[in-house]
């Protein structure tokens, strides 16, 4: 046993990477999959309905579009990621170009007070609902799929040593598939922030506790880990965290030292204060022995037996900062939205409380009002082509591919992995707004009066009374005629005015069922896909299986881990 426990160390070590167009080539496979099924759920509208009539046929349906080529990108198909990309695409496109199942007509769209238009209220404490965002649900989904595949299927043959971790340089899916991890957990920690901004206000020692506390769980599963590797003799790779260290004890970590930035957020743009933390960290590595010593063979102390877990963690702190800035742009309503109510929150700044906008439909609940997904993409998109320019003089000063260091993490790595992530959710962003379905241009339709107080419509073409909010919250008239002129859209996203009642709007377009259930309970098919994989790992000799019973093991483990979320969705399994 000895002797297989040193053979599969040296079997997952020492791995160079592949490239950066590979790489995202195969992240272009995962855009191709869920545009079938846009596809399918907007041209067969007895598709969705499968959920309730026949949900496993639903479950092996997206299996076979989502799941499968994810698999096989990662073992039989992955010298030619292209080919699988063209077997997917020509369905993709015969799909696209059928008619889109008939949208209903504005007249046949039931108006109700909760799906009727946002009013804003102005409160220093105001807080606002975050809806699931389809782009992010997928995304998420699709980053813990891509894991849970590879963290099993690396030791088998069939899975390339190219998409293995590198040892100390180079790019590779795995490489990337830990900074998206750590990217994913930053923007979602952004959304207690969207909620309630004045956590950015208040004292860090009320926040540092409870924030230890949340990660308690994630920093036990960590020393659970490494005393159940130590004790059972698991085949370990120590140049990745160390001989201690584990990924679990960076994620858990990681939330606690971002709570110590919330100060300089309300003084600084995220963006800007991820980059000082990634480049102070560069300097360190570049200006003194700290990248030698991180890369030697020498390990000393406790420190030294950890020292790459150790090292690390501020570059994961810097991919988790700017992951918190991308949450902030694209789940709140507009991509604004959280600026203002950053300033708002700034002892320093003049901003009024109307950024502090509370948001209700006309029966006084709280809402969230219709998300700006063009001008989010937009954002998104130059954002995204920011981190790209950036990564590419990194890539070109350090000499190439072999300037990016998941082991170090980075400032090439940190750049490289918010650029692809970025551009990951743009694409899946551009899915959704273009298969979202549209209401036909028709008369419109003219709800129902809701229960607070509004004037009637005394003309059907311009004249309207609405409703103006001061800051102070006094509700007072104001005229469609004399105010259209004047009004801006900044001070229609500040809360300044309630305006007319739109449209109805059509059913909105829904992330497939089955990413949905993943995300649900991401880490508990993490922990479940880890515990998996060792037991796997300890009962068969995983380097030595032929292609055809890795498939079969791989494909058995993957789904099964997809039908146990499958069969639990619409329940949390585990909250951390």
């Amino acid at each position: 046993m000895s002797s297989y426990k040193e053979a599969k160390e040296a079997f997952v070590a020492g791995a160079t990477g592949s490239s950066v167009g590979h790489v995202n080539l195969t992240f272009g496979i995962a855009l191709a999959s869920i545009t079938i099924c846009f596809g399918l759920q907007t041209r067969f509208p007895g598709y969705t309905s499968l959920a309730k009539k026949s949900p496993w046929t639903l479950f092996a349906i997206e299996t076979a579009i989502i799941v499968i080529p994810c698999i096989l990108k990662l073992t039989l198909v992955s010298e030619s990621p292209g080919l699988l990309l063209l077997h997917l695409g020509i369905p993709a496109g015969i799909i696209c170009l059928l008619p889109s199942a008939p949208t209903p007509s504005p007249a046949s769209l039931q108006y109700s007070h909760s799906n009727a238009p946002a009013a804003y209220t102005t409160s220093p404490n105001a807080s606002i609902p975050i809806p699931p965002l389809v782009s992010v649900t997928i995304y998420r989904a699709y980053t813990m799929l891509l894991c849970v595949v590879a963290i099993l299927g690396v030791d088998f043959p069939v899975f390339p040593r190219f998409h293995a971790k590198t040892e100390s340089f180079g790019v590779s899916i795995m490489d990337i598939g830990v900074g998206s991890f750590v990217f994913a957990q930053g923007l979602v920690s952004a959304i207690p922030l969207l909620r309630d901004p004045s956590q950015l206000s208040r004292p860090l020692s009320s926040k540092i506790g409870p924030s230890l506390k949340k990660a308690s769980p994630l920093l036990a599963l960590g020393l659970i880990r490494l005393i159940i590797v130590k004790v059972t003799g698991y085949p370990e790779h120590v140049t990745e965290y160390g001989v201690h260290w584990n990924f679990f004890l960076t994620f858990g970590l990681l939330p606690v030292a971002a709570t110590c930035f919330h100060p300089l957020f309300l003084r600084f743009p995220m963006p800007l204060l991820g980059l000082l933390v990634t480049g102070c960290y560069e300097l360190v590595l570049k200006k003194t022995s700290c990248e030698e010593w991180a890369l030697g063979d020498v390990r000393e102390g406790l420190i030294g037996q950890n020292k790459e877990g150790i090292v690390s963690f501020f570059g994961f702190l810097a991919i988790n900062l700017l992951g918190h800035s991308i949450g902030t742009l694209i789940l709140p309503p507009s991509p604004s939205h959280f600026r203002r109510r950053q300033k708002a929150q700034n002892p320093n700044s003049s901003t009024s409380n109307s950024s502090n906008a509370t948001y209700l439909n006309p029966a006084g609940q709280k809402q969230s009002p219709q998300r700006k997904l063009g001008k989010t993409a937009i954002e998104l998109c130059s954002y995204s082509v920011v981190w790209w320019v950036l990564f590419g003089v990194a890539w070109w000063m350090g000499g190439g591919t072999y300037s990016v260091s998941r082991r170090l993490a980075n400032l090439p790595y940190v750049l490289w992995t918010t650029a692809v992530n970025s551009s990951f959710i743009l694409g899946f962003m551009v899915l959704e707004i273009l298969f979202s379905p549209r209401v036909p241009k028709q008369n419109p339709v003219t709800p129902p009066s809701p229960p607070i107080e509004a004037s009637p419509i005394s003309s059907p073409s311009r004249s309207f009374e609405g409703l103006k909010l001061t800051a102070n919250g006094e509700k007072r008239r104001v005229s469609e005629e004399g105010r259209l002129s004047a009004r801006t859209s900044e001070e229609e996203e500040a809360g300044e005015y309630l305006p007319p009642p739109p449209k109805p709007a059509p059913p909105a377009l829904k992330a497939p069922l089955l990413t949905e259930a993943i995300n649900k309970n991401s880490m508990t098919m993490f922990l479940l896909s880890n515990l998996m994989t060792g037991a796997i790992n300890k009962s068969y000799e995983t380097m030595y299986a032929s292609d055809s019973v890795a498939m079969w093991i791989l494909t058995t483990y993957t789904v099964l881990c997809c039908a146990i979320m499958w069969a639990a969705r619409g329940k949390k399994l585990i909250n951390l």
